[in-house]
C-alpha cells in the first residue's frame, strides 16, 4: 500500500468494508431466491409424483431420478 496516513488506511479499509457488506447483502439476496425456487421445485415434484395414479406402472428412470433427488434434499437438510 503506498504510503498513506493512519487516517488514510482506515478510510480505505472502512470504504472496502462497506463495499464488501453490501457485497454479501446482494449474496444472500440471491442466494434466498435460488432456495425459495428450489423449494417450489420441490414442491412441483412432489405433487407431480402423488398425481400419478396408483397402480400405474411408473418408469424406472423416474425411481431412480426420485431416490437422487430425495438424497440430495437430505444432504441439503444436514440429514445423511
Amino acid at each position: 500500500m503506498p504510503n498513506h496516513t493512519h487516517s488514510e488506511r482506515a478510510d480505505l479499509y472502512a470504504e472496502e468494508n462497506s463495499r464488501l457488506r453490501e457485497e454479501i447483502k446482494t449474496i444472500r439476496a440471491d442466494a434466498a431466491n435460488v432456495v425459495m425456487a428450489l423449494d417450489c421445485a420441490c414442491q412441483l415434484i412432489e405433487q407431480l409424483i402423488l398425481f400419478l395414479p396408483e397402480g400405474n406402472p411408473v418408469s424406472p428412470k423416474l425411481t431412480e431420478v426420485k431416490a437422487c433427488f430425495d438424497a440430495a434434499m437430505a444432504r441439503i437438510r444436514g440429514r445423511p
